[in-house]
């Protein structure tokens, strides 16, 4: 793997805050199939989907644009703020070829919005590793059992259990762009300080490609969360 040098990676340092404010507010055409949102849920499906593309609005501002091949973003966020937003505005740019992503914790929204772009043919491929604990967990949460039965009706999308803690998403798009965001917050609306990593690099993709894919490969015949849930 070539290590960066001043030459081919210039990271730029900014941050989310007062700007969260002054979000343009403005009505937006928000492109959603509702179809097996329940009626009940729909308008807050609407609402959370017209947020992110407010957050989007605030990440084009402060950012410019999406990171251009071996560059980098570090951002905090000091107030709401749900990763997904990320996801969203690279998926909207050039359809996602390949997702890989890890994953301790998820909202029923942001549930919704992984199938909206999978459904929709935004994303093509879809991984996702998961901590076991929700596997093994006595309390059943509404986002797991949704993301379970989603993945397991779509032929494109898998589902992996391990022991971990890890936040990322790693997005190959038809533009040949090579993103990767990771951070300390949860796929979900926090107000807690958070911090990220939003590049444009293939070494970093395929970083991460290959240890998911390497827990995707043990799975294929073991339950990951038995082999690694203890720590060996």
């Amino acid at each position: 793997m070539t290590r960066p040098t001043p030459d081919n990676w210039e990271p730029l340092t900014t941050e989310w805050g007062e700007a969260a404010a002054e979000w343009d507010t403005a009505e937006k055409s928000v492109p959603v199939d509702q179809g097996d949102v329940p009626i009940k849920d729909r308008a807050q499906f609407l609402e959370f989907m017209e947020n992110q593309y407010r957050i989007i609005d605030s990440i084009q501002e402060l950012m410019g644009g999406l990171p251009k091949p071996n560059c980098q973003v570090r951002a905090i966020s000091r107030k709401s703020f749900n990763p997904f937003a990320f996801l969203l505005y690279v998926a909207d740019a050039s359809p996602v070829v390949e997702l890989f992503m890890a994953i301790y914790r998820i909202d029923i929204k942001s549930v919704q919005g992984l199938k909206n772009l999978v459904e929709s043919g935004k994303v093509k491929n879809l991984t996702i590793v998961l901590s076991s604990f929700h596997k093994g967990s006595a309390k059943v949460e509404k986002w797991h059992l949704a993301l379970k039965s989603w993945a397991e009706q779509m032929p494109n999308v898998r589902l992996i259990y391990c022991w971990t803690h890890a936040k990322i998403i790693a997005a190959h798009t038809e533009n040949d762009d090579y993103f990767v965001i990771e951070g300390s917050g949860n796929l979900s609306s926090n107000a807690r300080i958070e911090q990220y990593l939003f590049e444009n690099r293939r070494e970093s993709f395929e970083f991460h490609k290959t240890w998911m894919e390497d827990v995707r490969s043990i799975s294929a015949k073991n339950d990951v969360s038995e082999l690694v849930s203890d720590g060996n």
